[in-house]
């Protein structure tokens, strides 16, 4: 299909990205409204957030604890047992508490994961049918494999680390990755859980050397309105093509 109007945000996505997988009329490289949130000020009842879990979160931060969310993208071949398998919750439930954090994890809408956990434990299970995107800024860091949500999370200026445990299965049997896996990603792989408790806390307590610079970089042609405004730029455009059509005729 031919699109009208398609949103981009820099040169360096509709070049290296759209171009090859859409055809459009106009394309207009505004940003995505999602990341306005990181920029505004919102109520967060009218963006259909999960308010049990943003009231726990707040509570968690007001108590001194920093906050990880991890979201694995979905898979196509692969059940919740994947996840079982590379990620033991108890063990991750006794890091929490001994390095003063909370987990957050939050799956996706196509691949929820049913798991069980104890009452009290620093690890909550984020409605995978509400938005997240509204509460990343109450964040320290994000844990994630190949999901794009990293990409809008350098908005924020906070540290990645990357949990890719099945890439070779990944790429052979779900789907190819657009760019360089190692490049393209701007902070550390981990292949096991003790790597991932590694890199956590060396991250959370800024040991980030190069990454920093790294992140940025990637940004930088990721993003070329990092500030927000994305909704007024869209609409203003619509508007401008609006008052175009009308003087045609």
């Amino acid at each position: 299909p031919r699109y009208e109007l398609l949103i981009s945000t820099s040169p360096f996505y509709t070049r290296h990205v759209f171009s090859r997988a859409f055809h459009w009329t106009e394309i207009l490289e505004s940003g995505y409204p999602r990341t306005d949130v990181f920029a505004q000020s919102f109520e967060y009842e009218e963006l259909e957030v999960d308010m049990a879990a943003l009231d726990t979160i707040r509570q968690c931060r007001a108590r001194g604890s920093r906050v990880v969310v991890y979201m694995p993208t979905f898979r196509e071949s692969a059940g919740g047992s994947l996840f079982r398998d590379h990620l033991d919750l108890d063990r991750l439930a006794r890091f929490a508490r001994d390095h003063a954090l909370v987990f957050v994890l939050k799956f996706h809408p196509r691949f929820p994961v049913s798991v069980r956990l104890d009452s009290g434990t620093p690890i909550l299970i984020y409605d995978h049918d509400k938005d997240i995107y509204p509460l990343l800024s109450l964040t320290n860091l994000l844990i994630t494999d190949y999901s794009s949500i990293y990409m809008d999370y350098l908005l924020l200026d906070k540290p990645v680390v990357f949990f890719p445990f099945d890439y070779e299965q990944y790429i052979a049997r779900d789907r190819q990755i657009q760019f360089d896996y190692d490049w393209i990603t701007p902070g550390p792989k981990c292949q096991t859980q003790e790597d991932l408790e590694i890199e956590i806390i060396r991250k959370l307590d800024g040991l980030e050397d190069a990454e920093t610079v790294r992140r940025a970089e990637i940004r930088n042609l990721a993003f070329i309105h990092p500030a927000g405004g994305a909704c007024e730029r869209i609409w203003m455009q619509g508007l401008a093509n609006r008052i175009c059509q009308a003087r045609r005729f």
